[in-house]
């Protein structure tokens, strides 16, 4: 079993003698253990990507018989059922397809480590675990040389529906069973008998305290946890420490439990707190299992969730993951935190930035207390050879480097001729020399927001690695590259997120991460039911006090990846919201169906641009945090969390 555990869906370390695992990464430690001390040398570790070249993914019928279809490695990443990162490793179900009753089960996840391991160590971390109704996530070891159970089963990880303690088993075919007295431990026995032929195969069974988050729900919400399993010619022993619980240093090996993982020189497995399971051969006869493969399984029945394993390895693979409120503008805060512009439109646009005070007395902007206004003028006729048509743009004043922003949008500007965009920009150096960051940007009411990278360096994308659901349309972000189009990506085109469609449902929620090595973005509509809570509450005052984690949140429609691109060279940027008319992208591109010529339509045509407006209620920038808050999460949104829920690789940071 701790083989198996080892080389299941997650990172993992694996220790000849005992084993240890991390669901961001997995290490095996394959040594004899030396006297009482019981010390361990690494064997093989399992991170991000090197699951697929671990593990073999199965595809034969469920042994349990789940309403689950298992798929091959290339179907799974070919439906973004698993990914990964340099961190990280995800294995979830399908949630997308209505299935008829007739046809085969909901596509699902299943890998077996490709070696057998014996005993030795095994050390996984894990971020969350699948929950929901209907769910059965497991991680556990099997012998493939013997016939089931003949060769015994270690179940490390293992529950259903989301709910209460994790069930830690082992299932043998020969006479086997546990006496209490002989336990040293802190869980409790629920089963003693492991033979598989008692009680319907129930196997000897121990659980962690209550209190303890070890499974679903609490699990996930407290941020995850390790587990580890020994294994030696005398006992099997099982730890699992909370993600902020007083998880041990091994200094021998140089092990850092809070997130990193550094190997060195052996581990020493002794000296800890007494395992959630111990078990000790029994005087009657218990031999304990041969060695066995890792496997990771998820047999979904109704709804289904997600699987994050984390590297330990990384520099806070974690905790880079959490971000804590830095700034939030609401209403007049927007005055307060932003300056207006008044410069010539550098896009060349038929238009007049105003400030401040212009902006205010002519209604071009105002504020509620949960609402600015920005919009272009609608009652001039302009003269062809005076100044354009008077509109706004707006930049904050401060630069934000690596974080997240969330932007709450009602409505944005929409119309002929119209080019709305919220992005950013870094003003310290020569554009495009620190980079732009076009979170939202459209033209002449098209159907889909453009999300793009500029940089001044040689910058690309590259879409083997990029894990999203939006459309890649272009793959050069160099700005000298195909007349400075930049590297695209657009959300689904079923997905209202421009124009007409996105005002018609009453807008939405956009956000974006910026990391060291990557760029997501997201967006949600207004009538979307997986919007994450943290995301629809961004810029109330109870949220204030709260850090978020988008490694829990749905896939991001755009991920930019540095494989072939330096992230790092974005530097810190401001924020800019505008409205500018025709120029060089909309002016350009100006559709037939649209009256007169651009410029003529902006300049004679006034009451066609009443509609040209942006309504914000919020816009709220965090800022990494190493040391994530407790916080209590609903039920319903930590379904949706868990059931589309992105990988925990490292994104994109501050907009």
């Amino acid at each position: 079993m701790l083989s198996s555990l080892l080389s299941a869906t997650f990172c993992l370390f694996v220790i000849q003698a005992p084993i240890e695992s991390t669901y961001a990464r997995t290490h095996v430690h394959t040594t004899t253990a030396v006297g009482p001390s019981r010390q361990y040398t690494p064997e093989d570790i399992f991170v991000g990507r090197t699951f697929l070249s671990g593990f073999d993914f199965f595809t034969g019928s469920d042994p349990t018989h789940g309403r689950v279809h298992y798929v091959d490695e290339r179907t799974a990443l070919k439906k973004n059922i698993t990914y990964t990162s340099h961190d990280t490793f995800i294995m979830r179900a399908d949630h997308m397809t209505v299935l008829k009753s007739s046809s085969r089960g909901r596509d699902s996840t299943r890998i077996q480590s490709k070696k057998a391991y014996g005993h030795g160590v095994m050390i996984v971390d894990i971020r969350s675990m699948p929950i929901g109704c209907g769910t059965w996530p497991a991680l556990w070891s099997n012998s493939n040389n013997y016939n089931w159970p003949h060769g015994g089963e270690i179940d490390l990880i293992e529950g259903i529906n989301g709910a209460g303690s994790t069930t830690t088993a082992l299932h043998t075919g020969w006479r086997c069973s546990m006496k209490k007295a002989h336990m040293a431990q802190t869980g409790n026995l629920v089963n003693a008998n492991c033979l598989s032929n008692d009680k319907s195969n129930y196997g000897c069974v121990v659980h962690p305290k209550a209190t303890v988050p070890s499974f679903g729900n609490a699990f996930n919400a407290a941020g995850g946890g390790w587990y580890a399993v020994e294994r030696t010619a005398s006992a099997i022993n099982v730890w699992h420490w909370p993600r902020h619980g007083s998880v041990p240093g091994e200094s021998g090996a140089h092990y850092d439990f809070s997130g990193f993982m550094h190997i060195s020189g052996s581990l020493r497995f002794a000296n800890t707190k007494a395992p959630i399971l111990s078990n000790p051969i029994d005087p009657q006869g218990c031999r304990l299992p041969a060695a066995q493969p890792m496997l990771s399984s998820f047999t979904p029945s109704a709804t289904f969730s997600l699987l994050v394993l984390a590297a330990a390895s990384t520099v806070t693979a974690n905790a880079a993951r959490y971000y804590q409120p830095q700034d939030s503008f609401v209403g007049q805060g927007f005055y307060d935190g932003f300056e207006f512009f008044t410069a010539s439109d550098p896009t060349h646009g038929r238009v007049n930035y105003v400030d401040q005070q212009t902006a205010v007395s002519k209604n071009l902007s105002y504020t509620t207390s949960n609402t600015i206004i920005l919009r272009a003028d609608s009652v001039a006729t302009l003269n062809s050879t005076g100044p354009g048509r008077d509109s706004v743009r707006i930049q904050s004043k401060k630069a934000y480097g690596l974080g997240v922003t969330i932007a709450n949008v009602r409505a944005m500007p929409i119309g002929c001729g119209t080019w709305p965009a919220l992005w950013s920009n870094a003003n310290g150096v020569a554009w495009p020399q620190g980079g732009e960051i076009d979170m939202i940007e459209g033209i002449n009411n098209q159907g889909a927001s453009s999300s793009v990278l500029h940089t001044g360096w040689n910058c690309a994308m590259n879409t083997s690695s990029m894990v999203q659901t939006g459309a890649l349309g272009n793959l050069n972000c160099t700005s000298s590259q195909g007349n400075n189009a930049g590297c695209i990506v657009q959300p689904q085109s079923s997905v209202p997120s421009f124009g007409p469609n996105f005002n018609a449902i009453g807008g939405g929620w956009y956000a974006i991460e910026r990391t060291s090595s990557m760029i997501n973005m997201w967006f949600w509509a207004r009538n979307d039911s997986s919007v994450p809570d943290e995301v629809r509450h961004a810029g109330f005052a109870s949220q204030t006090s709260k850090q978020i984690n988008p490694a829990n949140w749905t896939t991001p429609y755009a991920n930019f990846e540095n494989s072939a691109c330096d992230i790092s060279q974005f530097k810190p940027q401001n924020i800019i919201i505008n409205l500018t008319l025709c120029g060089d992208w909309a002016g350009s591109s100006y559709p037939s169906t649209c009256p007169k010529t651009c410029v003529q339509h902006v300049e004679e045509d006034a009451s066609d641009f009443q509609d040209a407006a942006w309504n914000i209620a919020s816009l709220t920038v965090w800022s990494p945090a190493n040391v994530p808050t407790k916080r209590k999460v609903s039920r319903r949104s930590r379904h949706h969390l868990a059931a589309g829920s992105y990988r925990a690789a490292a994104g994109i940071a501050s907009f």
